[in-house]
């Protein structure tokens, strides 16, 4: 989620940016401006956005100093597309080397449609059972935090 709000800043969305970058992205084409992997050497399960983050930035000062205009639809779509691999290549690598049969997508960044349709697309070819909150749900990470914190709340209180 942090990747996309910077990203989105950098291109002048507004915040928090990860749902209007996810909008630009639908206008745009995957894979037109090449950018790096988000991954750590020798540390398959590992990723580093960093690197992604500053190649957006580069682009878009790049650009500016020729002089010449960025497709935000398609950097956004290129970007949402790096990233959203990353995290799907990562969750089908766990879930072949856990031995498991169920995926669950939560936090902020599980609204993102370009990561909702890719791990949708996989756990059906691999046929996978996958668990995503509703949209309404996924937008205040400190709301999801709050909820699963309030019943070990009463639990504590009540034993005191």
């Amino acid at each position: 989620g942090e990747a996309f709000d910077k990203a989105a800043r950098a291109m002048g969305l507004p915040y928090p940016g990860g749902v209007f970058l996810n909008a630009e992205a639908e206008k745009g084409t995957p894979k037109t401006y090449p950018l790096p992997k988000p991954r750590v050497e020798g540390n398959p399960m590992d990723m580093s956005f960093s690197g992604l983050k500053t190649a957006v930035i580069n682009i878009l000062h790049n650009a500016q100093q020729r002089g010449e205009e960025v497709n935000i639809p398609n950097l956004c779509a290129s970007y949402q597309d790096v990233i959203c691999h990353a995290l799907v290549d990562r969750a089908m690598l766990a879930v072949k080397d856990g031995g498991y049969d169920t995926i669950v997508a939560a936090g902020g960044v599980s609204a993102n449609s370009g990561l909702r349709n890719l791990l949708e697309r996989e756990c059906k070819r691999r046929h996978l059972k996958m668990y995503v909150p509703e949209l309404e749900l996924c937008g205040d990470n400190g709301a999801m935090i709050g909820a699963a914190a309030y019943p070990l709340y009463l639990k504590n209180s009540l034993s005191e």
